[in-house]
């Protein structure tokens, strides 16, 4: 078997020589740090100091004028403050000041695109819109298809709407789309017809209630009058429901008619017991 020389591993040992180093290093790396951070700090302060000094002395630079509330000055129209100058707004063409004097918007017809004011091109059928996004919008009757307008077309019994999403028209009112078509919708006797999207699309008149695609009369008995719907009835004060009709109620001793009408509970002292009121301390 042959030995193999194999070098000896290099002494890593913290040794006080080695320690002081590495503290070294690190105590150079932050006085670098703190000399950059003074140094900027200085220089921010520097120019403070002179924008201060000038509003304290009271020199106002070119293109500039007393402000109106407080020390100080404020930039003409037209131009902006640029530490202690103004400097003038660079209003693009097809653009002009904004209403603060320190900005500019472009003209009608117009968009902002890279700090200028390119034209917005309006396709056939379409015109400047302030709203949209893209700065047009299409004529009624047609909608956006990309960079055009494109017609809608509009089946009978039906009107285009402005909406760029869905089939472009609505049916009348009166009618239900119906597989790209616009339907009749056939109103029973005693109904009439309602503008909810959903449902039958009619409802029945007052005093009658829908049973299937008709309207059936409400039958009220004696001593009953008909809901604020209409559709439903209810008893009298003093009567409660059953069946299709309405009983008087029986009032026992020591009870009277509740808030609801149609039941009775018992007096203030009283408590109920079976179908009578009977004294809170009797068992």
């Amino acid at each position: 078997m042959h030995t193999i020389d194999v070098p000896p591993r290099p002494d890593r040992r913290q040794t006080p020589e080695r320690y002081a180093r590495r503290w070294i290093g690190r105590a150079a790396h932050l006085i670098r740090c703190g000399v950059l951070t003074a140094a900027l700090g200085l220089a921010a302060g520097a120019a403070i100091a002179a924008e201060e000094a000038a509003e304290e002395t009271g020199d106002i630079p070119a293109n500039a004028h007393p402000a109106q509330w407080g020390n100080g000055w404020e930039c003409d129209r037209g131009y902006h403050r640029s530490g202690i100058s103004c400097a003038a707004v660079n209003v693009p063409e097809n653009a002009y000041l904004d209403e603060s004097g320190r900005g500019w918007n472009c003209e009608r017809g117009f968009r902002v695109q890279n700090n200028a004011c390119v034209k917005i091109a309006v396709p056939e059928h379409g015109y400047l819109s302030d709203i949209a996004i893209d700065g047009w919008d299409c004529e009624r009757g047609y909608r956006k298809a990309g960079d055009r307008c494109a017609a809608v077309v509009v089946p009978d019994h039906a009107y285009a709407t402005y909406e760029t999403y869905g089939s472009g028209w609505e049916c009348n009112f009166g009618y239900r789309e119906v597989n790209g078509v616009c339907k009749a919708i056939v109103v029973p006797d005693h109904a009439y017809l309602v503008s909810e999207p959903f449902g039958p699309g009619w409802e029945c008149k007052r005093g009658f209630k829908a049973q299937g695609a008709a309207c059936v009369e409400v039958q009220v008995p004696p001593h009953a009058f008909l809901t604020a719907r209409g559709d439903e009835w209810r008893c009298e004060r003093g009567y409660k429901k059953q069946q299709s009709s309405c009983i008087e109620l029986e009032l026992p001793e020591n009870a009277h008619i509740n808030y609801s009408g149609n039941r009775w509970e018992c007096d203030r002292g009283y408590r109920r017991q079976e179908s009578g009121c009977i004294p809170l301390n009797e068992s």
